[in-house]
Parts: structure tokens; C-alpha cells; sequence
């Protein structure tokens, strides 16, 4: 009653509602670019793989694996590895999963957007779009891929876990190319699960040649994670120890979904400094009789000192069970 403020106008009203209405638009906006809408916060143990995963037996027929598999991948090639090391199913197994980067990209997108719809607040709008984009280009649902893949997958995790503890008999070190934006979105000291599968390198210009894959770099330089794995670990299987991968020169190493990891260092590095890491990319080529891979590093050795790599080191649970189980952090590499 005593104020001398004038009330506003209707046309200031107006003015000052459109206002509001731009900024309620523009704050949707920014959060449907930062954080996935369909995140509902639940434990991890309540992805539909989990689910799925605790329901199928550790070592379920390979036959029926395969056929669920098909459904799926129906490549020719499926059939033909089996014929071919039928006597060995790690063989089997591990050879179909290395022979298809496509077919382990879409089981991977499906796990990353299981996650996304159950627990997981740390995937990026941008990233959760083209794995859901992913899932769909096969035609099926993320929860069809996990339905005819679970066997299988079942089988490639009782493998590494229980052949992987034999080979993991004392410490090592494998490396993966991975984002930049992961580099610069995970804090040291974090303890997470990655949510995929993740191929590993023993040779550290290879896991940089594959970073260039992953996602937007830095201009020119790359970002590398480089995995702490200690004896005894039943998280990482040496793929050619335990069955046959279809590429031996890669000398890969495969951690399973949900494989318990902490960031224990954050480090730029210029290319002069990361070469002393290991020794001389060509005679890694000289190693292994793939062309391929002599070219892939003969440009080595005229890159620029002046780029940087950026490495993520990682020391990787020995076992998941003597880690905390309510680990609900998640990330994926």
C-alpha cells in the first residue's frame, strides 16, 4: 500500500514472460545436451545384462550360443570357426569375437545404452545418441542384441576369468586408444566399472594407431590408457593364450563388461617421451609378418616431437568380488 513502485505494465509483463520462457528453453536445452534423459538411478546389478548374465549357466552349449548368435551377426564366418576349431571352443570363441570389429562395436553399443537406461550418469548426450543409433542400424533392440549374445558372451567371460588367472602370473602392462574427452572427464583417485568390453594392446604405437577411432582428439595427438594388470588378475585374458584371436599381431588382451578400475594418473607426453616408454615400434613390426602393420608404423619415426599423447594410467581390479561391490560409477573405453 505505501509503495511508491509502480506495478508493471501488461506489456512488461509480457516482455519479462517471454524472457523466462526463453531461459526455461534454453536450460532444457542444456540439459538434454549434458545428461541422458532416460538415466534412471538404479545399481548396476540391475542392467538387463547383469540380469541376464547371472541367469545363464557359466558354460552353456556352444551350439546354442552360436545359433542365438546369428540372429544377430549372420556372417558365414560364424559357422566356418567352429568347423575349423571345433576341438578347442576357446578357440571357437575367442576367434568369432575377434574376426568383426562391426559385431563387437553393436554389442557394445548395446551394453553402453543398457547401462545409460539403468545406472550409468556418466555417458554424454552426444555419445548415448550414436550408440543408440548403433543398436538401431541392426534392426533389434539393445535388449534383443543382449538376449542373443548373452550365451555367448557368458562363455568369452568364463574363459578369461578362469584361463586368464593361469596366464596373469605376474604384473603387466596393455594398452588401449581411447577419447580425449574421456582423458579430460575422468578425475584421478576415481574408482569406476567399464561398462564394455575392452580391447588391450601389449604394444602401446598400436593402441595409438587404433585411438585415432575413438572419438574426436586433439588436433593431431591422442589419448592412450594404459592398464596396470597384477598377478593373479581374472579381469584380462591374453586372447592368444586362452583360444586364437584372428589378429595374433595384436597381441590383444580382453577385459569384460564391468571390470572394476581406478585412474591413478593423468599425464601429457610428447611423443619423444612416450617412445622411450617401449622399444622401437619397427622392430615390433619386424616381429609379426602382417604388411599391414609394418606400414601402419613405419611412419613412426617421423612424427612430430612436439605432439602430445595423453596417457591415462589405470590399475585394473584383481578380482571384482574383493573389490567393493557397490562400485556404481561408471565409464566406458
Amino acid at each position: 500500500m505505501g509503495s511508491s513502485e509502480s506495478c508493471p505494465t501488461s506489456k512488461e509483463n509480457k516482455a519479462l514472460f517471454q524472457v523466462l520462457e526463453s531461459l526455461q528453453k534454453e536450460t532444457k536445452k542444456s540439459e538434454e545436451i549434458n545428461v541422458p534423459v532416460e538415466v534412471i538411478p538404479k545399481k548396476f546389478t540391475e542392467t538387463y545384462y547383469m540380469k541376464s548374465f547371472d541367469k545363464t549357466e557359466r558354460y552353456p552349449p556352444i551350439k546354442d550360443a552360436l545359433d542365438d548368435l546369428k540372429c544377430i551377426c549372420s556372417k558365414s564366418y560364424i559357422g566356418d570357426l567352429y568347423e575349423k576349431h571345433k576341438e578347442s571352443l576357446a578357440k571357437v570363441v575367442t576367434s568369432i569375437w575377434t574376426k568383426d570389429i562391426e559385431f563387437t562395436k553393436l554389442i557394445n553399443a548395446a551394453l553402453i545404452v543398457d547401462s545409460v537406461k539403468t545406472f550409468n550418469k556418466d555417458v554424454s548426450e552426444k555419445n548415448y545418441k550414436l550408440m543408440k543409433e548403433e543398436v538401431a542400424k541392426s534392426g533389434k533392440t539393445y535388449t534383443e542384441i543382449i538376449d542373443k549374445s548373452i550365451k555367448f558372451m557368458r562363455l568369452l567371460n568364463s574363459y578369461i576369468v578362469d584361463k586368464g588367472m593361469g596366464f596373469n602370473t605376474e604384473d603387466r602392462v596393455v594398452y588401449r586408444g581411447v577419447s580425449t574427452e574421456i582423458f579430460r572427464n575422468v578425475e584421478c583417485g576415481k574408482t569406476f566399472r567399464i561398462v564394455n568390453w575392452s580391447s588391450c594392446s601389449e604394444d602401446l604405437h598400436l593402441a595409438k594407431f587404433f585411438s585415432g577411432f575413438c572419438g574426436p582428439q586433439d588436433e593431431k595427438n591422442r589419448t592412450v590408457a594404459k592398464f596396470n594388470i597384477k598377478s593373479g588378475c581374472y579381469n584380462a585374458g591374453k586372447l592368444n593364450d586362452i583360444g586364437m584371436s584372428c589378429h595374433r599381431d595384436e597381441k590383444e588382451t580382453l577385459l569384460p563388461p564391468y571390470t572394476i578400475c581406478t585412474i591413478k594418473k593423468k599425464t601429457k607426453l610428447r611423443n619423444t617421451t612416450l617412445n622411450s616408454l617401449v622399444s622401437d615400434s619397427s622392430s615390433y613390426a619386424n616381429e609379426n609378418s602382417s604388411e599391414t602393420f609394418s606400414q601402419l608404423f613405419a611412419g613412426d619415426e617421423t612424427e612430430s616431437e612436439t605432439e602430445i599423447t595423453h596417457l591415462l594410467e589405470v590399475d585394473i581390479c584383481v578380482d571384482n568380488k574383493s573389490c567393493k561391490l557397490e562400485v556404481e560409477s561408471a565409464c566406458y573405453f
